[in-house]
This record gives C-alpha cells, structure tokens and sequence, in this order.
C-alpha cells in the first residue's frame, strides 16, 4: 500500500467488481477504507460481518488486505464459494449451462424462495432494482427480453426473425464468439434501427438487464483467494492468522 507525505493511504478507485446487491457500497467503499486506514494504517487484515454483496470486501482485496467475509445468507455464500470454486462450469461460461436460460418470471417466483446457489443467482441477475423480491421484467417486456437474450446467448435465428416482427426492425445476428461481446454488438444495433422503432419500445428493449448483471458475476473468477464464512456475526471468530492461502 501506498502513502502520501503525510502518510494517508493513497488509494485506487475500484476495480468495479461487485455482485449486483440493494444496499452496495460500491460507490462509497473508497472513501469508508480511506478514513479506516487513517485510524488503522498497518492494518493487515478486514473483517466483514455483514457482507452483503462483499463491494466492501472486493475493495479490501483490492489493496492487499485479507479478507474474512462473513454472510448469514446461505444462498449469498453459497454464490460466493462456487464462483472462487467452481465445479460446473459450462459451454457458456462460469456456471452451469442451465443458468444462463432466460429465467421467466413463474421461474424467477419459485427460484427466490429457495436458498440455493441457483436461487441467489436468479435473485441477483432477475430482481427489480437488485431487492432479491419483485422480478426485473413487466408483462409487456418480458417476451421482448427474453428473445433479445436468446439472440444474444444462443444466436437463435427463430427469437431473431420474431424480434425482428414484432419491432418491424432489422436486427442481425452478431457472430462474436463470446456472448458478452454479442450483447454488446445487440446494443449497437439501436442506433443503427432507431429510426424505425418506436421510442417506448426502445427503452423496453435496448439493455439486457439480467446478461449485464450475469457478466458482473462473471468477473469475479479474477479475485485473489479470501474466507467466506455462513454465521451469525457474533460467532465470527476474529483471528490475526485466520487466512489461508487456497
């Protein structure tokens, strides 16, 4: 870490890894770690009792601290192990292939009442407003969405052709190899269509919400090595030499 002539931490802006989450301190997690090394310069280690969606906790990784992060969540950690760990990964990406299926919302109703790993992805990359509870999509969007996604995920020229109708547009299928860079290339494509649709339908149809929120996921395989732990807060034992390396 390094230190100014007055010896305050100079610090970096993040990195923007971050798990979608209501209540991030993303945006904040700079200027509260600024002030704690002030108070705390040798600080080695970081402890974070409620992580959360851990944007507190990827910071501290960030500037070589180590991190404990500690969530009473189960789904939430669950995540969190799997993404250092994972085990399934698929054709797609990180996850398993059956994740990265557009989730409906009679899905998404069934998914955010289960404390699994499946459950808090659905929570995190299919909610209103990151608040794990009300699904991201109305009735009138929520064909839209789910075809765009399948253009974008699967290249599907059936969702294509559909698409196409319905907006009276000209989209094309993008042959990027990855999905994130098709979605991207999705999104280029309205300026291009503007002309022809419609201003409401382009506010409805010109960000893939849930694929954004996938890749922010995804970026998280980069992070160093950190402790996870599914207690009440209480019962986090707080140890200088708790780390280890995985």
């Amino acid at each position: 870490m390094n230190f100014d002539l007055f010896g305050r931490p100079i610090l970096p802006d993040s990195l923007g890894l971050r798990i979608p989450y209501m209540g991030s301190k993303q945006s904040i997690a700079k200027d509260l770690f600024q002030k704690m090394l002030e108070i705390k310069p040798n600080a080695k280690y970081f402890y974070d009792l409620f992580g959360g969606g851990a944007s507190m906790s990827f910071y501290a990784l960030q500037i070589g601290l180590k991190v404990h992060y500690n969530e009473k969540q189960k789904g939430m950690v669950d995540l969190l192990n799997y993404i250092i760990n994972p085990t399934l990964a698929g054709k797609y990406g990180l996850f398993p292939d059956d994740f990265y299926n557009f989730i409906t919302k009679a899905e998404f109703d069934i998914l955010k009442n289960e404390d699994s790993i499946k459950g808090q992805f659905a929570k995190i990359c299919y909610s209103f407003g990151n608040m794990q509870k009300a699904y991201a999509f109305g009735k009138d969007v929520e064909e839209f969405k789910h075809l765009g996604h399948n253009i974008v995920m699967f290249q599907c020229k059936n969702s294509l052709e559909k698409f196409n109708q319905i907006t009276n547009s000209n989209f094309i299928l993008s042959d990027a190899k990855t999905w994130n860079k098709r979605r991207l290339d999705f999104m280029q494509q309205f300026s291009r269509e503007r002309r022809d649709v419609k201003e409401e339908q382009l506010q409805q149809l010109e960000r893939l919400e849930q694929l954004e929120r996938l890749e922010q996921l995804e970026r998280l395989e980069q992070l160093p090595a950190f402790t996870i732990t599914n207690l009440d807060f209480r019962d986090v034992k707080i140890e200088k030499l708790f780390y280890n390396k995985m």
